[in-house]
């Protein structure tokens, strides 16, 4: 594919803002193609053609770095370095779609908007509905059990985006650009809200802003057990240095269970009262 081939995952390595500006031009670019194609399910659709259209380049960069770690067996290098360049692809694959998706979900009209993020939306409106059948909801009746319920339905997706990327090499790319593109969404619809500046539209950004110091651990829990389940993938492949590989993908997965059981409790226990 052309997109697959205009940034070269060795330009990528070296020059991490220029995967910012390809993420950004793909998520563009697929939000289109999807919406004059299949106009009903464009808000999963774009996030599959981004998800194709990128996994050739990560899944080179994951087995780069393993290549890497062989030519040079014998330096102990440390976890972050040993992972900094895969780290920075997917974090600006997911910065790039976010911007791209906040970017269109504010210029747009309404109408179209509507389509383009139906599912985006549908899970927002969710979330900050806090009624009944949420979890949150029901925190006063038995905080302890709403936080059992979360960071169980949080760890399974967890576990979706480690396995994904596990098995596909770089499968949990469409979990990290759905919630990219959920954060952009949210990021749009915060923004209209603040220029308001009136009291209900101040009340509402409140709601949001609240809502956004859970999902950001959250969705990082589901980046990082990707990035985990990728490293684990190319090492198995290769068969070498299998300590330091599966050293990194647990630490990895323990961050990101971290991440689930704090983003847990800030759902139960912080967000209901800010």
């Amino acid at each position: 594919m052309v997109f697959e081939n205009i940034l070269n995952y060795k330009v990528a390595e070296k020059k991490a803002t220029l995967v910012f500006i390809y993420s950004l031009i793909l998520s563009s670019v697929s939000l289109f193609v999807a919406y004059f194609i299949f106009p009903q399910s464009a808000s999963v659709i774009f996030l599959f053609l981004i998800t194709l259209s990128s996994a050739q380049m990560v899944y080179n960069e994951l087995k780069e770095d393993e290549e890497e770690d062989e030519k040079h067996p014998d330096i102990d290098m440390s976890f972050m370095k040993r992972n900094e360049r895969v780290i920075k692809v997917y974090f600006f694959l997911f910065l790039g779609c976010l911007v791209a998706v906040s970017f269109w979900h504010s210029v747009l009209p309404s109408d179209k908007t509507s389509v383009l993020f139906t599912r985006q939306i549908e899970t927002i409106d969710f979330i900050r509905s806090d009624g009944p059948g949420s979890a949150t909801g029901n925190a006063i009746a038995g905080q302890f059990n709403s936080f059992t319920l979360i960071t169980k339905n949080n760890f399974k997706v967890m576990t979706i985006a480690f396995i994904f990327s596990f098995v596909f090499g770089s499968g949990a790319l469409f979990i990290i650009f759905w919630n990219a593109s959920v954060i952009g969404v949210f990021v749009s619809q915060m923004a209209v809200e603040i220029g308001h500046l009136g009291i209900p539209g101040m009340a509402h950004t409140l709601a949001l802003t609240s809502i956004c110091f859970h999902g950001v651990p959250e969705a990082l829990a589901y980046f990082v057990a990707g990035i985990a389940g990728g490293i684990l993938s190319i090492g198995i492949i290769k068969g070498k240095h299998d300590k330091i590989i599966m050293k990194d993908a647990f630490v990895l997965f323990c961050a990101s269970l971290l991440l689930v059981f704090i983003s847990g409790f800030i759902e139960v226990w912080i967000t209901p009262i800010l």
